[in-house]
């Protein structure tokens, strides 16, 4: 069976690139398709299209373009179907309109695909941080036939897929800090305490101090926002890292706030998949050094990302 997509490790998103798995088992043998000898229509995503995204949903308009192998006309008049991950429904999804598929021939059918967030983000969470596999089921019924005949086909699609977003968090080159001397040479990632409002990242992070004395980090912390919306709370250390002359080995403890994720992530699709991330730190954070005490109150440091999530997972392959 002819699979076009590819899910990836994502949160929210692989939720959608699921939504279109339908299509490749909704034309099972049943007896009546076997009688009229009714062949697999062949499918490919050919675009998508936001409609909308509020704090708990993200509404997209799916096309689809579908080769119908048989010698007549197909009318697929309506489909509905649930979207599961984990057990929890995530999603509905249905067809905008009747579509007929000429002969031996390529047409578009356009679908609707409502995702609930507010939904999505639990139900993956607890995999996410032990790096288990989450499951994806897909269940409902696509009504298909000739002309005035039409036949309900039920169908049932179930996948895993792996949910250890770290395994692909990488450093590939050397990163200075804007601070003289320092610089970032190696990070190692692992999950730590989870909840069901925050989820912990915990980053060993290699850094290289090439100055000739010791730099002291005091910090109480410092919140990361992206498009505005907090995302993650930050502490270095126990509040104060000593990097000394040479290699070192520092603890990052990020808390990322699950329940602002649904938010984010709307922002980030209205605002044309881009997200500005800014970490700014907390009063009472200062840096020491040979060279005296530098205050780092209300510091901040942003950056633009380009972060297109729909086109990353559901333009896959």
């Amino acid at each position: 069976m002819n699979n076009i997509f590819t899910l990836y490790k994502v949160g929210a998103a692989a939720l959608l690139a699921g939504l279109l798995l339908f299509t490749a088992c909704s034309a099972d043998t049943f007896s009546l398709a076997r009688q009229l000898n009714l062949r697999e229509p062949q499918v490919s995503l050919a675009g998508y299209k936001l409609l909308s995204a509020v704090d708990d949903r993200v509404e997209a308009e799916l096309t689809l373009t579908v080769h119908n192998p048989n010698a007549l006309s197909i009318d697929l008049s309506r489909l509905q179907a649930e979207a599961y991950v984990n057990d929890v429904k995530v999603a509905d999804i249905s067809q905008a309109g009747t579509a007929t598929l000429p002969a031996k021939d390529n047409s578009q059918v356009t679908l609707r695909a409502t995702a609930y967030t507010d939904q999505l983000w639990p139900c993956l969470a607890g995999h996410i941080s032990r790096g288990d596999s989450s499951r994806l089921a897909l269940r409902g019924t696509a009504y298909i036939g000739y002309g005035w005949l039409s036949f309900p086909y039920p169908f049932t699609y179930e996948r895993s897929f792996k949910t250890d977003l770290l395994s692909r968090l990488t450093l590939k080159e050397e990163k200075k800090l804007p601070l003289p001397g320092l610089s970032i040479t190696g990070v190692r990632s692992s999950w730590g305490e989870i909840t069901d409002d925050n989820l912990q990242v915990l980053h060993d992070v290699a850094v290289i101090n090439r100055n000739q004395d010791a730099v002291t980090l005091h910090t109480s912390g410092y919140d990361v926002t992206g498009n505005g919306i907090a995302l993650v709370e930050g502490l270095v250390d126990d509040g104060i890292a000593v990097i000394r002359p040479g290699n070192n080995t520092v603890r990052v403890t990020n808390t990322i706030r699950m329940q602002n994720i649904a938010a984010w992530l709307a922002g980030h699709l209205n605002r044309g998949e881009m997200t500005t991330l800014e970490l700014k730190f907390k009063p009472g954070s200062s840096i020491e050094g040979a060279q005296g005490s530098t205050s780092l109150d209300g510091r901040t440091f942003a950056a633009d990302v380009q972060t297109d999530l729909v086109k990353g997972i559901l333009l896959s392959k």
